[in-house]
This record gives C-alpha cells, structure tokens and sequence, in this order.
C-alpha cells in the first residue's frame, strides 16, 4: 500500500486519488493541496451556479422581478424570515435526496 490510503484499500496513485481524496504526489512524496481539493472545487461550482440562477429572473423578465423586490420590502421581517427557513429547509430536503 502507498503511504496515504484513499479509503479503497488501495495506494494513493496521481489524478484519481487527487479525485478522490484531493492528495497530489510531489517528487515522491503525497501532500495535500488544499486549493485543489474536490471540496473547493463543488464550493466553487454552487456559488457560480447561485450565481447564474439568481441574475436569470432580473435578466429575463426585469419588470417582474422589480415588482417582486417592491412587494418584498413591504413584507414583515417575520414573513420574510419564514420563507427563508422554507427555502433553505426545501433546499437540504432535495440536496439529501438528490446525493
């Protein structure tokens, strides 16, 4: 077995356990690099995809989405509070489903 274990039993080896377990051998030696971890990597890619959901409504229809903002200021800190938990409740629900 190499020096690090992915997990699987078997030696850390380049790419794939890059992948797997985000170790990168160096001159012989495994180490991590923390800047090309898979983590980092997913963080990145749902905040760039927050990122483009949220701009499709003001980008796709502004009139819309300025009427929205405009009933949302007149809403109660209560009520907006509330439809955060529901969304964020709803979000962990389908990310536990979907993995």
């Amino acid at each position: 077995m190499g020096p690090v274990s992915n997990g699987l039993r078997e030696p850390c080896r380049g790419e794939a356990c890059l992948a797997l377990c985000g170790h990168r051998l160096t001159g012989g030696r495994i180490s991590f690099d923390g800047s090309n971890s898979p983590m980092w990597h997913d963080l990145a890619v749902a905040l760039c995809l927050l990122l483009v959901i949220e701009g499709l409504l003001p980008s796709l229809v502004p009139g819309l989405w300025k009427r929205m903002v405009l009933t949302l200021s007149d809403a109660q800190e209560r009520q907006i509070r509330m439809a955060g938990l529901v969304f964020m409740f709803t979000g962990a629900v389908l990310l536990y489903l979907v993995n």
